[in-house]
Formats: C-alpha cells, structure tokens, sequence
C-alpha cells in the first residue's frame, strides 16, 4: 500500500503540473489579491448573504467583503461568543456594515438545530448569497452525532445539504447564488479515509473512524474529509443542473480556496509529504503557501460578485477559474492510481441526491411561516402592518436603510403605521389620490424618505392614479413675460389666488413662499447639471389630516430654468418631493409684475408625478390679501392670457389664525411641521 500510496503523490504532482500549469489564475484576479478588494463596483445594497463558519479564517474574509458592498450579513456560527465576536470584526473592518445576529445558533453536528438555525431566518423573504463555508477538517474525538453519523461527516456534507434544501425557497426568490467551499483532499478521498471503493453509494455514509490512525506515507490522520469534499462537488453539480431545469435563476459553484493557512491546516493535519503535495498543486506565483485567509477569500467571493456572464453553474473553481475534477484516488475497483474521479455521471448524482434526501428525511418538512406579532424590521422579515410594502417585500429590501432609519424613531414608525392604514382605507373607498395626502400630514421626513426610496427610487409600489380631469396643457401655446428675471423672484411672498380649474393644491391656506439664491442642499433627487439662475424656495401652508386636524406644513423646492435654459426666461421648472413623491413642473412665468406699484407674479405650470399629470395656476402677491385695485390688475392678465377670471379662481385664506410665528418666516428645513 506505501508503495502505491508514493507512486500516486507523485503522479498526481506531474499530471497536475502538466494539465493545469501554476500560474494559471482567472481574471481579473492576481494571486496576492484578497477578497476585499475585487469588483469594488459592485453594490450589494439590500442583498442578504448568510455566511456559515464566519467568525474566522476565509468565511470571515468572504463576510467582511460582501459586508463591504453593502449586504446585509448573517454569520452562521456555533457559539454566541462568536456570533458578536464576528459582528465585532466585521464592523471593525466595515464601520457601517449591516451585520445580522440570528436568534439561533448553527451547529451542524445537529440536524435539528440546523433546521431551527434556518427556521430563526424565514423573517428574511430572499437569502440572495448562501456560502457554506464551514468545515470540520477530521474527528479529533471519533465523534458519532444523535443523528448517527460520524460527525466530522456530518458538519462537512449533509447538514449543508440540509441547510441549503430549507433555505431554497428564499435563495430561489432572490434569484441567488450558493457557494460551496471544499477542498483539492477530493483527490484523496479514499486513501484518507483507508477505503477502497469507498465513493460507491452502498458505502455511504462512512463508518466512524476510531483510534488515531496515520495515512501511510501521508502521513495524515485518517479522516472521512476527503470523501464530504468530493461528494460536495457532485452535489454542487446536481443542483446546478437541476435548478437550471427548474428555471430558478439560482446558481451554484464548488471552490477550492486553495491551500489556505486557518485551522483547516493545523500542523496536526499535515506532513511534509502533504504540504509539498498541497503547494505544488494548489500555490501561485506571488501568493505564500499555504496562503493567507484573506487571499484565500478571494475565489469565493469572486464567486458572489463577478457578472452572471462570468460564471460557469455547477463548475469548480480554483483561482477565479474553472477547474477539472480529475486525479483522484478513489478508483471503484483496482489500485490506487490516479485516474476518473467517482460520480461524475447524473445517474450517480441522482443517487446521491436520493440517500442524502433519506438521510434528512426527518428535518425537511416546509419551514414554518414567520410569527405575525414578530414585527421590527431587525427580525429580517415584512411587519404585517406595513401592508402593501409587504407584498413587494423582495424590492423594498432595497430600502432596508430607510425603513430601518424610521422603524427606529417612534414618531415616523407611527406615521407609517397610520400612513399606510389610511391609505388602504381610503383606496377601498375609491378616494383620489388628492384626498389620500391627507394620510401623510403631518409630514415626517424619516418617513417620507422610505417613500420616495419606495416609490421614486426602486418602483416599489405604486400609488393611486389621480382620476382629476384637468385641462389640456397649454405650455407649448403661452410665451409668458420675457422680461422676467430671476433676481425678480427673490424675497417673501403670498399665493394670493389660484386656478380651480388646476391642481386645487395651491388653494390651501396661508400659502408663505420665501424664495432665496440657489445653494447646495441635502436633496433626496439629482440636482440639475446647470444651477445657474436656480432658485431654493421654501413653501409653508396650512394641512388637514384624516382627523381634520391642522397642522403647518415647510416643504423645500427648487425653481430655475429648463435643461440648456431652454425658452429661458419666461420658460421655468419646479421640482422638488413632497410626502415622498418627486415631481417636475414646467412654469410658464404668465407676466412679471414684481415692478409694479404692487407686485405680484402670475405663473402657469405642467406637472407630472408617478401618479400622472396635471396643471396648475396662480398668483403670488407681496400681501397676504390681494386689493380691489391688484385683483383688477390680476384678471386683467388671466383674460388676456386665456383664462377666465371669474368663475374659476379661488382666493386662497391668509389670515392664518393660531400660526406660529415660524410662518411669517418660512424655515429651509425640509418636512418641518407644526401643529396648531
């Protein structure tokens, strides 16, 4: 057997060297090169990735670095030291990183405790990265778990079938990816574990190994490892296929780190023999051997963040690149040569799906559905009372930072509870989309910021239709008042009458408007390229919420030319978010008349949100009340301009009573509220 045993290392040296030379590593990847520092433009943001093994070595390096793009993180560990121990880490490399504690520990010398581990994460409606990483490298105790099988075994195959079977339905809905860690000792499955034919399905699982045998001229304790590792990859393979037929959108891949300086290369576990065997066929030029964890992390997480198109599904990888499955030593009949490794065929994979299926049996009934009561966002799931969010809770996860933000404040996580309970309420009564504001007043910035994410930002949900019938658009046929000039603009002024006929928005009471210059704002939307001749308002006006209650309302806007000061200066635009909803309108300056004895300025605009398009109309006066003489002078340019002065203009009610005296001053902050 020794002789064999030689014959084979050496064999397996040559034709690794001649079929896969050294230095062959996949781009972009080099060989000192860590997981942290590829594909930096890769924005993880609302992605979930649950890293088993995490708290040290490569699932460490994998979880700081999805951590980096901005995943949220979910450490599978075994210990609850080392869950916040690795929180600690992670946040220590990534001070802003979104790391998840479960409830649940993940042991996987349980299949039980797996399966509660996976039940703790149904609060999350995708798992869009799974790496299982963690591995038992032999059984220092000759273990045999209540589940019966040796445990070292256990940990390094069936319970990563078993947690990944159970998370399957939330990996699938995120169209996601599962990496799989193994090992080059696939090679040496049998000769590691002193079997021959030890790859046929009949001898599985393997027996529990006992005493404290040696691989003879190996010079390795006896271990099952090398077999979970090569029934790992054709594992990896059959899934691969069969979420592929499936349609799924699910990818998976096999890796081998490398040989890689953690725990799993414990001097123990090694001999002279096997560390030159390990680093003749698994170093590169530039990197140590063994490697670094960090560097160890780099195929891996290549793996969860190159392009789809880079990827092969169901391959091994090595070093960024497809890898054969090839010089193994675990021949079905005959001397230990290296020669076709077992079960690469679909009738073997079938097979094994089928004994492992039986083996788990007992653990993989459908997980149970979130508990309703458990409702903050932390838990990783859709609280029920945030209503129709939750139906779209696999694109919201994108807000995460937003709804987080909110769910924190008791103020705004109060507002999106009665919010979106109105609104429901008012959409099953058929109310307009106008009528439905009344549900967002007060105005709450942290809240509006989870809407517009929501709305403007990711498409989430989509909001009532306005149903209003307003008139045709008249941009195109109004030249307006070319002697209108920004700086005319600047100053205090009141909306003093509005077009009914328009978006009725304008006819809300006490209507303060302080136009200032143009400066740089925390703006939730992209500024336009050319600021010039841009102006910050800062509108304040009276609001009514569902209990008919009135509150004072400051919203911050921006007023200024078209793209390229098209039509400029009588052709304006005003955009701005309100209640979390962006809009652009186009002004039309209808006649400038802020040098007249009493000024005013009469605009007509073109709106659009994603609730649909409207118009508008109205005048600004530097008095709260227009005089007999100034209302005269008003319908004396709404005639001559098309509009028809009597019956379709509201005055709109500044006489304000019980304001603060904030609203002779309009304040710059945005969604400031008072209540009167």
């Amino acid at each position: 057997m020794s002789r064999f045993l030689l014959l084979a290392a050496a064999a397996v040296c040559a034709s690794v060297h001649a079929q896969w030379p050294s230095s062959h590593i996949g781009e972009p990847c080099f060989a000192n090169e860590t997981a942290e520092e590829l594909f930096h433009e890769v924005d993880l943001s609302g992605k979930v990735a649950l890293v088993t093994g995490a708290d040290s070595g490569i699932g460490l390096e994998i979880a700081k670095a999805l951590a980096m793009r901005g995943a949220t993180v979910i450490p599978g560990c075994r210990k609850s030291e080392e869950m916040t121990s690795t929180e600690a880490l992670i946040k220590k490399a990534v001070p802003n990183a979104k790391v998840f504690i479960p409830s649940g520990l993940l042991d996987l010398s349980s299949f039980k405790i797996v399966r509660d581990f996976a039940q703790g994460l149904q609060h999350f409606p995708t798992i869009d990265f799974l790496v299982n990483d963690a591995g038992m490298a032999n059984n220092p105790h000759q273990l045999k778990t209540h589940d019966g099988f040796e445990m070292a075994f256990q940990v390094d195959y069936p319970s990563q079938w078993l947690l990944t079977y159970l998370l399957m339905p939330q990996i699938r809905k995120g169209k996601g990816r599962v990496v799989n860690l193994v090992s080059k000792a696939y090679r040496m499955a049998c000769p590691m574990a002193k079997r021959f034919q030890c790859m046929q399905l009949e001898n599985l699982p393997p027996p529990v190994i006992t005493g404290s045998q040696k691989v003879p001229v190996l010079g390795i304790p006896v271990s099952n490892y090398g077999i979970a590792r090569l029934l790992m990859i054709r594992w990896t393979e059959d899934l691969a296929r069969r979420e592929a037929a499936a349609g799924t959108g699910v990818s998976v891949t096999s890796v081998n780190p490398g040989f890689v300086n953690t725990s799993m290369a414990d001097r123990h576990n090694l001999s002279p023999l096997f560390l030159k065997l390990a680093c003749a066929t698994e170093g590169r030029p530039g990197a140590p051997c063994p490697t670094s964890p960090a560097q160890g992390g780099l195929t891996p997480a290549f793996l969860a963040l190159a392009p789809e198109s880079k990827l092969a599904n169901g391959k091994f990888y090595e070093w960024c690149e497809p890898a054969p499955v090839t010089q193994c030593l675990d021949v079905l009949d005959g001397p230990w040569l290296p020669a076709q490794c077992a079960g690469g065929d679909q009738e073997y994979q079938e097979g094994l799906w089928n004994l492992t299926a039986k083996w788990v049996e007992n653990f993989t009934a459908p997980l149970e559905q979130p508990r309703e009561e458990l409702s903050d966002l932390e838990l990783g799931g859709c609280p029920k009372w945030l209503g129709p969010i939750c139906d779209v809770w696999g694109c919201a996860t994108g807000c995460i930072k937003e709804l987080g933000a909110c769910i924190g404040d008791s103020e705004c996580k109060s507002s999106l509870i009665t919010g979106t309970e109105c609104t429901a309420k008012m959409m099953a009564q058929g109310k307009s989309a106008n009528d439905q504001l009344a549900c967002f007043v007060p105005v709450n910035k942290k809240r509006d910021d989870v809407f517009f994410c929501l709305l403007d930002e990711h498409h989430c949900i989509h909001p009532g239709k306005d149903t209003t019938k307003y008139p045709t658009c008249r941009d195109h046929e109004l030249k307006g008042d070319s002697s209108y000039k920004p700086a005319h603009l600047l100053g205090d002024w009141w909306k003093v009458t509005a077009w009914t006929k328009g978006e009725m928005y304008e006819c809300r009471p006490c209507g303060k408007v302080t136009f200032e210059p143009y400066r740089t704002l925390p703006w939730p939307v992209k500024e336009p390229e050319d600021t010039s001749d841009y102006a910050i308002i800062a509108s304040s006006w009276y609001e009514k919420d569902g209990n008919n209650k009135t509150w004072v309302v400051n919203e911050t806007s921006l007023f200024g030319p078209r793209p390229k000061h098209l039509g400029f200066p009588e052709k304006q635009n005003h955009r701005g978010v309100m209640y979390g909803l962006s809009y652009l309108e186009n002004f039309t300056i209808i006649h400038d008349g802020t040098q007249e004895s009493e000024p005013f300025l009469f605009l007509y605009g073109c709106g659009s949100t994603i609730q649909g398009a409207y118009v508008t109309g109205f005048v600004m006066a530097k008095t709260p009340t227009a005089s007999p003489s100034l209302k005269a002078r008003i319908e004396a340019v709404a005639t001559a301009n098309g509009f028809d002065p009597k019956d379709n203009w509201c005055v709109v009610d500044n006489s304000c009573p019980g304001a603060p005296s904030s609203l002779g001053a309009p304040s710059m902050q945005v969604g400031q509220t008072f209540i009167i």
